[in-house]
């Protein structure tokens, strides 16, 4: 046994020094020799050894950071994260030194994604991309290359005070394939923060001690956006022994609102079996919990106000048992990204609290927390469907070993063109799906083409009749393709309706450009007393939108940011003229300085603090037509200690609404306030609802 383990320290010591000749550096060097030394002098149980050597080691990966021109850069910010799994995981970064160096120390051994970013730099990786593990000591090196045509994107994070929020992790996270990889910066004292990534749209996420995390698409380069926070509420409590009441370590407790995985938040249990989850959103939760050997007994309620803390939750287990997956491909990547999902035939729970688990790089899984029942599997990976395994499991008292084997399925290739030919890119279409198991369902998904004009969906389609038409207001003929198990890639073309476009620079009064808001056409042309669709534009960033391909015609523009009334400008009554095969320019000035300050009281007159206020203008709230819904919620602000508000942002020629409505505090509403002025909402009690028979 001590030969294995000696022969093992060896292998650790090779690797390390074979590291340190390709800048790949896993510092294992010291930590080998004195693992060794205590192995020999000890008569610990070996497998106790192994672990302690491998819990005492870290790894390090070392590279530089130059531009296409061969420059070094410093300053740039590097990052590494998980290549697989949740996006919530925090990346480790460091700043590359003035010859371009860095070295980052990490002591999670999964693999990682390495992303660089620098001011006027794109977004760049190293070994494009690809996972990195600490077993790649073999690779050359982690150098990475930047190359120009960057595009800025900063703003301010501010609280629900409008308060700035200094030291917010800000993100800016980029698809590799499957892979996931990302850069992180801090905001400064006054909330503000700057980060570089490649043109095109890209996911932000900003997350603050105290307060919920954002998490937005937007389109690069965007400007001189607020991104505000609200305050977190947060669960905390303990798990306990099924039999003898003692506390657990090590249990996942997650907390899933309205029963959604996708927006759920996870902690796990440490001395005495306590956890807290925090930075929660208002809201009801289901809270789970999963372990190798123990689930939660069921789904506990948890009902939550805004900066609410539940305390002293227990959640009871039962004994679980675990599946160790495995799933297999012929393919170079074996679902990278993958999930495998187990649904209880008889669901009395949420859906979040079916077991799921992420696949690794090497297909392996390990799905917990799993009772005696029944249990349906759904596998998905990105461009692969399931050829061969178990679609159904039956779990006793034992865990359960099962492999999975998946193959490509079949896909779309749509080419969106124009009445002239010419590619459309980013352009929103629908998927309509048919599957030929299940003619009566219909599934309908929100999707869009490309940069290059493509709607390409991974080859993991089922088959069935798929069918692509345009949105957005776009108008054109729908394409309808059937797919067949083994028909790979099949192309089609969505052709759509008109050769005419509008490129809309949305200016503010300083002359700043403009993003986040939802810009729009219109024809003034009527048919039959109809009137025409409204035609959303394709954000470009940096103020610019793109609206089309539109028939040639008369167009009134508008914009709208959902809480005050749309921005139409000199459009109204100089509508755009249209001819075919051709772009008009046209520029869009907003307004929105003026602000409204007041107090909110009580029934009894007293300061209501912390109350959520809606602000919304009349017009706005009359006509929600002219605004989409993603932008129909009305600006939300919170009273401070003192019952307080002020809120900014809104047009001089408004006339608002602002309302209260509380469950505890009351409720009230002012219309017809106008910007500048002071104004003092005191609240009623809301009225009970009674009950009738028939709704108990």
């Amino acid at each position: 046994m001590l030969r294995t383990i000696r022969e093992q320290a060896a292998a650790c010591l090779g690797r390390a020094v074979a590291a340190l000749r390709s800048r790949v550096a896993i510092v294992l060097l010291a930590a080998a020799f004195s693992a060794l030394v205590f192995m020999l002098s000890s008569r610990v149980d070996p497998s106790a050894q192994e672990h302690t050597l491998r819990l005492r080691a870290g790894w390090t990966v070392s590279g530089y950071v130059q531009s296409d021109r061969g420059d070094a850069v410093a300053g740039a910010r590097v990052c590494a994260v998980a290549a697989v799994g949740d996006a919530t995981q925090q990346p480790t970064c460091t700043t590359s030194e003035a010859s371009g160096a860095y070295a980052l120390d990490l002591t999670d051994y999964k693999p990682i994604t390495i992303a660089a970013s620098a001011a006027g730099y794109a977004l760049a990786h190293a070994h494009a991309g690809q996972a990195i593990s600490a077993r790649d000591a073999s690779r050359a090196d982690a150098d990475i290359v930047l190359r120009g045509e960057g595009a800025k994107i900063d703003g301010r994070v501010v609280d629900a005070l409008s308060r700035p929020v200094g030291d917010a992790r800000v993100r800016v996270f980029h698809a590799v394939g499957a892979l996931q990889s990302a850069v992180e910066t801090r905001s400064d004292a006054q909330g503000k923060f700057e980060l570089w990534a490649a043109p095109g749209g890209v996911t932000v996420s900003i997350e603050a001690p105290g307060h919920v995390s954002l998490r937005r698409w937007v389109v690069a380069p965007s400007r001189r956006v607020a991104w505000q926070l609200t305050p977190a509420s947060s669960i905390s409590g303990s798990v306990v022994d099924p039999t003898s009441g003692a506390p657990v370590v090590g249990v996942e407790v997650r907390a899933s609102l309205d029963g959604r995985r996708v927006e759920s938040a996870a902690a796990v249990s440490g001395k005495d079996g306590l956890f807290t989850i925090a930075g929660l959103e208002a809201g009801q939760y289901w809270v789970t919990a999963e372990h190798e050997r123990f689930a939660a007994q069921a789904a506990v309620a948890v009902k939550l106000a805004t900066a609410e803390s539940q305390t002293a939750l227990t959640i009871p287990l039962q004994s679980a048992v675990t599946v160790l997956g495995k799933v297999v491909s012929s393919q170079s990547d074996t679902c990278v990204g993958g999930r495998v999902r187990l649904l209880p035939s008889n669901i009395s729970q949420p859906i979040a609290s079916s077991p799921v688990a992420q696949v690794e790089l090497d297909g392996s899984l390990r799905l917990r927390g799993l009772t005696p029942g029944h249990y349906r599997v759904i596998v998905f990976c990105t461009d692969q469907v399931l050829a061969e395994g178990p679609t159904e499991l039956e779990i006793q008292e034992h865990d359960v070993q099962a492999t999975w084997r998946v193959e490509p399925g079949p896909g779309l290739d749509i080419t969106v063109l124009d009445a002239a030919d010419q590619l459309v890119p980013n352009a929103p279409v629908v998927l309509r799906r048919s599957l030929f198991d299940q003619t009566e369902k219909h599934i309908v998904t929100p999707m869009a083409a490309d940069e290059t004009g493509h709607f390409i969906t991974g080859t993991h389609l089922r088959p069935g009749k798929y069918c692509v038409r345009p949105n957005g207001g776009l108008q054109g003929d729908p394409v309808t393709v059937e797919l067949h198990a083994n028909a790979g890639v099949v192309q089609a073309t969505l052709r759509l309706r008109g050769s005419a476009y509008i490129d809309v620079d949305l200016r503010d009064k300083r002359g700043e450009p403009v993003d986040g808001l939802r810009v729009t056409a219109q024809s003034t042309e009527r048919s039959n007393d109809v009137v025409a669709t409204l035609v959303g534009a394709r954000a470009q960033g940096a103020g610019a939108y793109r609206i089309g391909p539109l028939e040639a015609g008369r167009y009134v523009l508008a914009a709208a940011d959902g809480v005050n009334r749309s921005w139409s400008g000199a459009t109204k009554k100089a509508p755009v003229e249209l001819v075919d095969n051709a772009s008009v320019r046209s520029k869009l000035v907003i307004a929105r300085a003026s602000r409204l300050s007041g107090q909110v009281v009580d029934a009894q007159g007293r300061p209501a603090a912390n109350v959520w206020l809606n602000i919304k203008d009349e017009a706005a709230a009359l006509d929600p037509r002219q605004v989409p819904r993603a932008l129909r919620g009305a600006q939300r602000k919170l009273t401070d200690a003192d019952g307080k508000f002020e809120i900014g942002g809104l047009s001089k020629r408004g006339r608002f609404v602002i309302s209260v409505s509380d469950a505890d505090r009351g409720e009230g509403a002012i219309h017809d306030v106008e910007p500048g002025t002071a104004v003092r909402l005191a609240l009623a009690k809301p009225t009970p609802i009674a009950s009738s028979a028939g709704d108990r």
